[in-house]
């Protein structure tokens, strides 16, 4: 055997096999030789057979990762001297003829293809990275998370867990299964996934604390088959604002449920035209339960069969709903369902708002206020009910449904009360 950095094979036969430097193999013909047979082969061999073998392969035998290349090659995914691939690199520098020649076509593909590729300084098996979690402070860890396929992203294991203390995760995680976590308070603030082709069960986010909050600020991509469930007693977050970020969530029901505080589903970056935020569902239910909890919904998409976006009936100046440069629909034509129901706004004490948004139900629209002289303020907003067939039921607004003038919105669909409905400065 000789080495070479030619980067050429050469077979003392009939044909001549040069590796270039696009690592593809050219064969070019060779007069035939009689002298030398291979035993029960009826390929003629001339006689001395000489290998060059290109040092990008030699040189790199020692360092080959064995069991990665015996299993691309389907050798078996052996390490170790004993191992099929080993054992015939080593009939190469002394052994047969044949057994040479059959190590030869092994060291084709090697050379064409390349060695797999391994992390640099890498040991043969090497260690995944991992982040490990402290939420306690108590200098113990309480958990940990692996990147197996060393892409970059870190493997959430399906069941549940619940922490003590404050739960932050930075960097990119792909779930699977069905995940449960509860915390103190919970922050995916790096891209959050599911794994392609292996949607989840269930994700069930619960905070505990009494301000405890659910942040999920980076891209996000998931698709359940079953809920997604976010409950806390304060804050509720997916913002992307800032980051450039789009945010997706795909299930079979999704809710929210802040206690005393806000939902927000929002990117401030955008508008209706363009919406970054995407919650699609059979129902989407959005609910703040006590006193001074609010809903804010800007720069997104809910399309679902059902849609609730639900306030307290509190004495509160913070409670109230805000939609602004969104689409709300149940309309089959645009969610793609078989069919749609109500969209349901059931706001508060505080005058609520629409702006610059469009809200097309499959059946209903219908506007709620909990408290007196309460009023929904619609803002250069198309409202729809079933393609004009529909209600747009006002019946329980406690004060009215305002069109700023100054902003036109249109209503398209029987209006259930009309005198309720009135040209009016939402403020004054």
């Amino acid at each position: 055997m000789e080495t070479s950095a030619e980067h050429a094979i050469h077979i003392g036969m009939e044909r001549e096999f040069t590796v270039n430097q696009e690592r593809r193999l050219a064969a070019h013909a060779l007069s035939s030789h009689d002298e030398v047979m291979a035993p029960g082969h009826p390929v003629p061999w001339k006689s001395p057979v000489t290998v060059t073998i290109p040092e990008r392969v030699s040189g790199n035998i020692e360092s080959l990762p064995v069991a990665d290349t015996a299993a691309a090659l389907g050798l078996g995914p052996r390490a170790g001297q004993h191992s099929p691939l080993m054992r015939s690199l080593t009939r190469l520098r002394g052994g047969s003829l044949m057994e040479s020649m059959r190590t030869l076509a092994l060291l084709f593909v090697v050379a064409a293809v390349g060695f797999p590729a391994a992390p640099s300084g890498a040991a043969t098996n090497p260690t995944p990275p991992a982040v490990t979690f402290d939420t306690d402070f108590d200098g113990k860890v309480d958990f940990t998370i692996y990147d197996t396929n060393f892409d970059g992203v870190f493997e959430w294991p399906s069941g549940s867990k619940s922490f003590r203390g404050d739960l932050e995760v930075a960097v990119p995680v792909v779930m699977e299964g069905s995940v449960a976590i509860t915390a103190d308070s919970i922050a995916f603030d790096a891209p959050l996934s599911s794994a392609p082709g292996a949607p989840l069960g269930n994700l069930t986010l619960s905070a505990r604390d009494g301000f405890g909050s659910i942040f999920i600020t980076g891209d996000t991509d998931l698709t359940l088959t079953g809920a997604f469930k976010a409950t806390a007693p304060s804050l509720i977050a997916l913002d992307a604002s800032g980051g450039g970020a789009t945010q997706r969530i795909t299930a079979k029901s999704i809710s929210m449920t802040s206690l005393f505080s806000t939902v927000y589903v929002v990117n401030f970056d955008t508008d209706v035209s363009n919406p970054l935020v995407f919650l699609s569902a059979d129902s989407i239910s959005l609910v703040g339960k006590q006193a001074d909890a609010g809903l804010d919904v800007e720069g997104a998409s809910l399309a679902a069969r059902k849609i609730t976006l639900e306030v307290p009936a509190a004495n509160s100046t913070f409670s109230q709903i805000n939609v602004s440069e969104s689409v709300l629909t149940t309309d089959p034509a645009r969610t793609g369902r078989p069919s749609g129901d109500d969209i349901i706004l059931s706001g508060t004490r505080s005058d609520n708002e629409v702006r610059n948004s469009v809200v097309d139900s499959g059946h209903n629209v219908v506007f709620k206020t909990w408290t007196s002289s309460t009023n929904w303020c619609l803002h250069n907003t198309a409202v729809e009910a079933n393609g004009g067939a529909g209600i747009i039921d006002v019946n329980a607004v406690r004060g009215e449904v305002r069109l700023d003038p100054s902003e036109p919105s249109t209503l398209t669909g029987r209006i259930s009360s009309p005198k309720k409905v009135v040209n009016a400065d939402c403020f004054q």
